[in-house]
């Protein structure tokens, strides 16, 4: 039972995507408070104790990435998750996947102008992406800029063959379907 409505809201998340004309109620309105100032990522808040390595050790923001997708898929709670974004992107500023979840969120929150700034500033940071992250850079923009949904079914749909079950990539062919109407794909 528990998972059956946990999957019907998360249907009704994606069905309402691209459907709302404007922000969803959130805790508060405040801008201040949905984009506070980045905290960088410090090991106590990741329970170990170790120097933080840099951006090219992805480790230290693996167990805040996880956070992000609970956050953002089973409790719907989008301030929290543009926080702890935020905190990724201050310590990884190219994470891939960090800016995927940020653009869900700021969609879901309306604030497109603020999504397509983000979208078209990332990229600079497609040097060091490998090929699933230009992919999945590339459908967002479809999605968000462009707004052709089928493109971006497409290329999903492409990316899945040649990284078979990468959850990203799943996420943005399921933003594609849902653009483009076909939520139960």
């Amino acid at each position: 039972p528990r998972t059956e409505s946990w999957i019907n809201s998360l249907g009704g998340f994606f069905r309402n995507f691209f459907r709302s004309p404007g922000p969803r109620p959130i805790e508060s309105t405040d801008s201040e408070s949905l984009h506070p100032t980045p905290q960088p990522i410090v090991p106590s808040s990741l329970g170990v104790a170790m120097e933080l390595p840099g951006p090219s050790d992805p480790s230290p923001i693996l167990p805040l990435l996880e956070k992000v997708r609970g956050l953002l898929f089973h409790e719907f709670a989008i301030k929290q998750t543009l926080e702890t974004v935020d905190q990724i992107l201050a310590y990884d500023p190219g994470n891939a996947s960090a800016i995927l979840y940020q653009a869900i969120a700021l969609n879901a929150v309306g604030e497109r102008a603020r999504l397509s700034e983000r979208l078209s500033e990332v990229g600079r940071f497609e040097p060091q992406w490998n090929e699933p992250d230009r992919r999945k850079m590339s459908i967002l923009r479809q999605i968000f800029l462009v707004f052709d949904y089928r493109q971006a079914e497409l290329e999903a749909g492409a990316a899945l063959l040649q990284s078979p079950g990468d959850p990203d990539l799943l996420l943005v062919r399921a933003l594609a379907c849902a653009g483009d109407g076909k939520i139960d794909q």
